[in-house]
C-alpha cells in the first residue's frame, strides 16, 4: 500500500485487494473520494448497495457509513480529507500552493 500525506490529506493507493480495512468508520473522516482503477463489487453505503466496476468514483461526505464487498481483486485510490483541512488550523506549510485550493475548495462548499 502506497501512502502520501500531505498536509491534511491522505492518499492511499490498495492493489489488487479483496478485503479493505480503510472503510472502517472513524472520526478523523471528513470528506472521502474512492477511485476504482479495476476490480469489481459492492460498496454498502448507508445502508444501500451500489455496484461499482473499474473506473468507478464515489465521494463520501461526513458520517458517511461504507463497506466495500470486493467480487474480484480490486485496486483501488482513497483520498482522505481531514477536518482540519476546511477549518485552516495547520501552522505548518502555508505558503504551498495546495492551501490556497484548500480555501477555494472551503467557500465553494460553505455556499
Amino acid at each position: 500500500m502506497a501512502r502520501t500525506i500531505i498536509e491534511n490529506i491522505v492518499i492511499e493507493q490498495y492493489k489488487d485487494q479483496s478485503y479493505f480495512t480503510f472503510c472502517k468508520y472513524t472520526t478523523i473522516r471528513f470528506f472521502e473520494i474512492l477511485y476504482f482503477e479495476k476490480g469489481s463489487g459492492v460498496i454498502r453505503i448507508n445502508g444501500k448497495t451500489v455496484s461499482y466496476t473499474p473506473n468507478s468514483i464515489f465521494v463520501f461526505v461526513p458520517d458517511d457509513i461504507y463497506i466495500v464487498e470486493a467480487d474480484t481483486a480490486s485496486t483501488v485510490t482513497t483520498i482522505k480529507f481531514l477536518k482540519s483541512f476546511f477549518r485552516g488550523d495547520v501552522s505548518q506549510n502555508v505558503n504551498l500552493p495546495v492551501n490556497n485550493s484548500r480555501k477555494s475548495f472551503a467557500y465553494i462548499l460553505s455556499t
